[in-house]
């Protein structure tokens, strides 16, 4: 990688806050040799580390962290040790469960913060938006979908809901009401996350009358 590289990634980093991390790890392939010149330098003021990285006591230190450090990555805070997983407190996933098994596809008013999750996890649904914001989607969009949070009144031309064929959003929102008084139907909501359809009839693994449900104690 050469230095006009990095400058084409700090642009972008500029740009959108989500391309940061791609360029400080770029910025590091430029660190060792200034490191390396460094250390060179003051390799007298560092000769006790130095032996003291080389000492069998260093050696069984670095094997016990990386053995703890191997464990937390499996164990802590996870169901499943070979899994990337999300918090059940944060993210609609038995919400997103239920929306796989009722084969729920097409159009979906997203709440922002889900957008992503509804990328990797649903692939037959296209979200209204997502954490990319304005890489992907106009500023008046996205202050669109701010007043639409809000249960007020939306341009039309700008975040046209009739088009959606449901929505997922957080249950305490104004904007799941506001779908409601619509015409929306709701068929699933938790402590978390309610999802509601524009029109059922567009979904036929949906049978028969399906209630708004008491949400559940616990996700």
């Amino acid at each position: 990688m050469c230095s006009s590289d990095l400058g084409v990634l700090a642009l972008l980093a500029l740009r959108a806050v989500r391309h940061t991390p791609l360029f400080s790890i770029a910025a590091l392939s430029f660190v060792p040799p200034h490191l390396a010149d460094v250390l060179d330098r003051y390799r007298a003021s560092f000769t006790r580390v130095f032996d003291l990285l080389q000492s069998q006591l260093a050696a069984l230190f670095l094997a016990a962290s990386t053995v703890c450090m191997l464990a937390a990555a499996l164990v802590l805070h996870k169901e499943h040790p070979f899994t990337m997983e999300v918090p059940r407190n944060q993210y609609p996933l038995w919400a997103i469960h239920f929306i796989k098994e009722n084969k729920l596809r097409g159009n979906a008013l997203m709440f922002f913060d889900w957008g992503e999750e509804c990328l990797w996890a649903l692939p037959d649904v296209s979200p209204s938006v997502d954490g990319r914001m304005d890489t992907c989607y106009s500023y008046p969009l996205l202050q669109e979908h701010w007043k639409f949070y809000r249960g007020e009144a939306v341009n039309t031309n700008i975040l046209d809901i009739d088009r959606a064929d449901f929505a997922l959003l957080p249950v305490n929102l104004p904007a799941g009401p506001a779908l409601k008084a619509r015409g929306w139907k709701p068929v699933y909501i938790d402590d978390l996350a309610v999802i509601l359809v524009h029109d059922t009839n567009r979904f036929p693994h949906l049978e028969g009358d399906l209630p708004f449900q008491e949400p559940a104690a616990t996700i």
